[in-house]
This record gives C-alpha cells, structure tokens and sequence, in this order.
C-alpha cells in the first residue's frame, strides 16, 4: 500500500519534529521511506495481529528502522 499525499505529509511533519539522524551503523544521512508494512505477532497474547509500521531504510547499509504508524499518526 502506497501512502497518499495527505499520509506523506503526516509522515514529513513527523520527519521534522523527530528527524532521524545519520544511520547508527555506517553514519550515512541518506534514508529512503518505504511502504507501509504489517509485521505479525508470532508470540504472546497477540498471535495473529499485525504491528502497522513504516521503514525507513539506510540508502548506504540498507539498516531498517521500523517506525509505529500510529505513532506518526497513520491509521
């Protein structure tokens, strides 16, 4: 699923109130956003649910940091 222009502007003001700084593995600025993503649960009470988030991907290491959606303010 793409993010539409009003979920990407969601996502941009998130950018810029928590900007993600340069990768922790290999100091690169470069971050690429991917589409949204289901990450299911295998463990636990909540077996079967997904957690909605979104990855941010180094453009040097590919290191993916995994951001809530609803955190940003997505649905």
């Amino acid at each position: 699923m793409a993010l539409d222009p009003e979920q990407t502007a969601k996502v941009q003001a998130w950018l810029q109130q928590y900007s993600i700084k340069a990768c922790p593995v290999c100091k690169s600025k470069k971050w690429t956003v991917a589409d949204p993503v289901g990450l299911p649960f295998i463990l636990g009470s909540n077996i079967g649910k997904a957690l909605p988030s979104l990855p941010f991907i180094c453009g040097r290491c590919g290191l993916t940091l995994l951001i809530n959606l609803n955190n940003i303010g997505l649905p």
